[in-house]
């Protein structure tokens, strides 16, 4: 009688997970030859594995990705990209931001820099009303957390177009 397989081990950290996606990522269909067009996005959430998770999908997309923890950090890269001539395509901004710059007043001050900026809100809570009205305030689209690659593929498609 064959020996069972071990169990797998409990992923206990953010860089086992992001290790996972990225050769979940490597061994499916998401092809980078599938998006519309290569886009240079900057991501803003305060937390680390979904810095490290939406890193791996864009990736995983063909675009180019960079990352903020907060939205002062977000404006100082988006500053920084608009003075050296590489600007951002599109900026995912994180809704609610622990200790710091929320996706709303990130989103007033990247406006007031350039106002052809395409910013996404990604946010847990839809229930709030930025989010159902989320083009009122500036966004261009909003991602429901969590979401998933199809739905981040769909929003930048339609973006990048």
């Amino acid at each position: 009688m064959p020996k069972p397989k071990p169990l797998p081990r409990v992923i206990e950290d953010n860089e086992c997970v992001a290790l996972s996606l990225k050769a979940y990522f490597e061994d499916s269909g998401y092809a980078t030859s599938d998006a519309v067009r290569k886009g240079r996005i900057l991501l803003m959430d305060d937390e680390e594995l979904i810095r490290n998770i939406v890193g791996i999908m864009l990736r995983a997309l063909g675009h180019e990705a960079e990352f903020a923890e907060n939205g002062e950090e977000a404006i100082a890269k988006y500053r920084e990209a608009l003075s050296s001539g590489r600007r951002f395509d599109i900026v995912i901004l994180d809704l609610t931001i622990r200790g710091g710059m929320g996706g709303e007043e990130t989103t007033r001050e990247l406006l007031s820099l350039d106002p052809e900026v395409k910013v996404v809100v990604s946010s847990g809570y839809s229930d709030s009303s930025l989010i159902s009205e989320y083009k009122f305030h500036g966004f261009s689209a909003c991602l429901a957390k969590p979401f998933g690659v199809d739905a981040l593929k769909d929003i930048l498609d339609l973006l990048l177009k």
